[in-house]
């Protein structure tokens, strides 16, 4: 950016003096508003340098919800707000270095009154550099529990609305709701960016459309989306009516992350079959090719927070637990489940399971428990309902079939629990079974091996003796996120009753050194790759997917949402390197030559088409100059594009009054600071389009031969340069 500043001004100073020359403009006020411009570009030179330099520790993390807990103190009347240590949005800060300024843009989970938003924002990005997105209940509800969790939700987890009983049919209305829930993000992001130099990281399928709405305002802003749900197959997300809008909004990021290579293979076959894009891996890194970009893709599994397990397995509250747990249940194997109320995490699926290994084997009757415990959910859809009564239904006939007094052989906790007795249930359990048919990740299977690991303090809590030996045992569904990185598990088809019978069966009669090699196997990989490493990894392939982005210049293409596909100027440029066309945007000739050329698109907006044929000659001359190996393509015609140089005139008469207002300003203060202020007012925000629009048409024009006409022309396109830097 500064250096398109200096070179507009040198553009512009030197057209400038050969036009008067020729002219013989050599009066006072014209000399006198040329030395304002170089002040005033000094002084946004200056400031720009400035704020790059505070940018680059800038991240911008955007959620659905605030890593946050709301809580309205009844006796003042005052909003008082914690950190949820929980959050995995929190936990992720842990992978960036400490002079990285941090912001989180999303919802808070309670209801604040309209009166009250003003203040809590205030609050709290003042003290806790959080930006909150407040949504109208109405538009809540449906953007959130309608469109995300009703039609998002189940396609994406491979549950199509078959009949209208399965599932809600697509509904217009609550996309609108989606987009203008995105669109609001969109607008607090914009809010606490501070330049094209800020990272926006966006997490998981609640704001798909927002890297769109920031690529439209900003086009080099620097966007990483990950989805944390599963990408389903082609075939299921095709039956989705808008699937090329969101894809299309996808693209508008630098870096897209998955959790598996299947999510990513998935997401890259529908660009292919949908969109006609074509991918490639060069250097071991996936690249998708869009409009002249090549949109990144990362597969990379989140992990969990060691330090924060650590520091509760250590609470004296998490080892009296476990000691209150390993008493009550004396003498018998813990199995353990812990699960989301939902339709996909196959809870009735593992009872049957259960219920099915106890009536094949009698002896272990009153031997095994399983503890279910059930995290609440969101959302109460119809579906939610259906599980839960499935669940309470399963359980009530095992406990009633199998069942002895005093001998339960399922323990359902279906209320919430602190957080320390969870973690003590998995300190005592031998065996942890997830069976979910569909999900991202799952990270309990983490949690639950780390938990098995212990520490000094649980350890001797237990009565085992320090550097003692550890064992866990892991059922995994195949079809779960985390399957692939637990070599060690035991791998079940969840549809398969019988199957996961028998893998519970045989996790109950594994030897102590095969389990301990697998819980060996497992913490090895799960210490390693923690939440840290996974925000660490995803921030440095950001980085190295902006770096190469940025050095063409292409902006403003494939929106979707109805936008317009090219607006304004599109040029193809790399800077400081000979100019050709990047491969896969070459509209006319062979793509294997390698063409010299640059590539200008203009697309001006109808309210510029009536302006004055002023430049044809000049660009009509430009655009069949067989000399040259520069050629001005995709336009309406050379009369729009003439409209869009008249423009310039225009802009070029304000660009000299306000330049001679701010020195005369300068000039009454003795001081700098009101053109500082001044300037940041009017904004400092450059309209990069508009500048790199001018820029491209300028080094077009460079090369026509010296006469009054091109020369006036030229310096005008260069003042508009220049303006671009203070008007947005």
């Amino acid at each position: 950016m500064v250096h398109l500043v200096i070179w507009s001004f040198t553009a512009s100073s030197s057209s400038s003096w050969r036009v008067m020359n020729r002219t013989g403009a050599y009066d006072k006020l014209y000399a006198f508003s040329f030395m304002c411009q170089l002040v005033i570009l000094s002084i946004v030179s200056l400031k720009i340098l400035g704020v790059c330099s505070r940018a680059e520790d800038r991240k911008i993390i955007v959620a659905d919800f605030l890593p946050l807990n709301s809580m309205k103190d009844q006796a003042t009347g005052q909003w008082c707000f914690t950190w949820d240590q929980d959050s995995l949005l929190l936990q992720l800060k842990d992978g960036f270095s400490s002079d990285v300024e941090v912001i989180y843009v999303g919802c808070l989970d309670a209801d604040i009154d309209i009166s009250e938003q003003e203040e809590v924002s205030q609050k709290l990005m003042e003290e806790y550099k959080c930006m909150p997105t407040f949504l109208p209940p109405e538009l809540f509800q449906m953007y959130y529990h309608g469109f995300c969790k009703q039609q998002l939700w189940p396609l994406f987890h491979y549950m199509l609305p078959i009949c209208l009983h399965k599932g809600d049919l697509f509904d217009r209305s609550l996309f609108q709701a989606y987009i203008s829930a995105n669109k609001k993000f969109a607008e607090k992001v914009m809010e606490v960016i501070n330049s094209d130099d800020d990272y926006v990281w966006i997490h998981d399928y609640y704001l798909m459309l927002l890297p769109t709405f920031l690529r439209k305002r900003l086009n080099q802003v620097k966007i990483g989306f990950f989805l944390h749900s599963p990408f389903p197959s082609s075939e299921i997300y095709r039956t989705l009516p808008v699937r090329e809008e969101i894809l299309k909004s996808l693209l508008n990021a630098d870096l897209i992350g998955f959790q598996t290579y299947d999510y990513a293979r998935h997401f890259l076959s529908c660009c292919s079959r949908m969109l006609g894009l074509h991918y490639e891996s060069k250097r071991g890194y996936i690249g998708l090719e869009y409009y002249g970009r090549t949109v990144s893709i990362k597969i990379l599994s989140v992990g969990i927070h060691i330090g924060r397990l650590q520091s509760v397995l250590n609470h004296p509250a998490t080892a009296s637990k476990v000691q209150e747990i390993e008493k009550n249940f004396q003498g018998k194997k813990l199995l353990l489940g812990v699960d989301d109320m939902d339709l996909f995490k196959g809870i009735s699926l593992k009872l049957l399971a259960f219920e099915l290994l106890l009536e094949r084997h009698p002896t272990l009757r009153e031997k095994i428990i399983l503890v279910q415990i059930v995290n609440p959910t969101r959302s109460m859809g119809k579906d939610v309902k259906e599980a839960i009564e499935d669940t309470l239904l399963i359980t009530e006939r095992i406990n009633n079939s199998y069942g002895t007094p005093g001998y339960e052989p399922v323990v359902l906790i279906d209320k919430p629990i602190p957080f320390h007795e969870k973690i003590a249930f998995y300190v005592a359990a031998e065996c942890c079974i997830v069976n979910a048919v569909r999900d991202g990740m799952n990270l309990v299977p983490y949690e639950y091996v780390v938990c098995r690991q212990g520490t000094e303090e649980m350890d001797k809590s237990r009565g085992f003796h320090v550097g003692s030996t550890h064992t866990s045992t892991l059922i995994v569904s195949e079809f779960v996120g985390c399957s692939p990185s637990l070599s060690g598990a035991f791998r079940v088809n969840p549809w398969s009753i019988e199957d996961v019978s028998d893998a519970l069966y045989r996790s109950i009669n594994s030897g102590e050194t095969e389990r301990q090699m697998q819980h060996e196997k497992h913490y090895r990989y799960v210490s390693t790759h923690d939440v840290a490493h996974w925000a660490r990894s995803f921030s440095q392939d950001l980085k190295r997917a902006c770096k190469d982005h940025y050095s063409w210049r292409c902006w403003a293409l494939g929106f979707g949402l109805n936008f317009r596909r090219e607006r304004g100027i599109t040029c193809s440029c790399k800077k400081g390197r000979k100019r050709r066309w990047k491969k896969g945007i070459c509209p006319q000739g062979n793509k294997q030559q390698r063409m010299e050329r640059i590539a200008l698109s203009v697309n001006p907006t109808p309210h510029h088409t009536h302006h004055l044929e002023t430049c044809e000659q000049p660009l009509t001359q430009l655009r069949h100059d067989a000399q040259g190996n520069e050629s001005v393509g995709n336009a309406h015609s050379c009369t729009d594009l003439a409209g869009w140089v008249q423009l310039c005139f225009s802009l070029f008469i304000c660009k000299w009054v306000f330049c001679s207002f701010l020195a005369f300003l300068c000039c009454i203060t003795s001081s700098f600071s009101c053109c500082f202020g001044l300037v940041e007012i009017v904004g400092v925000a450059v309209s990069n389009a508009a500048s790199n629009a001018a820029s491209s048409l300028l080094k077009r024009l460079w090369s026509l031969k010296s006469t009054t006409k091109t020369g006036i022309l030229h310096s005008t396109l260069a003042s508009l340069v220049s303006l671009s830097m203070l008007l947005t």
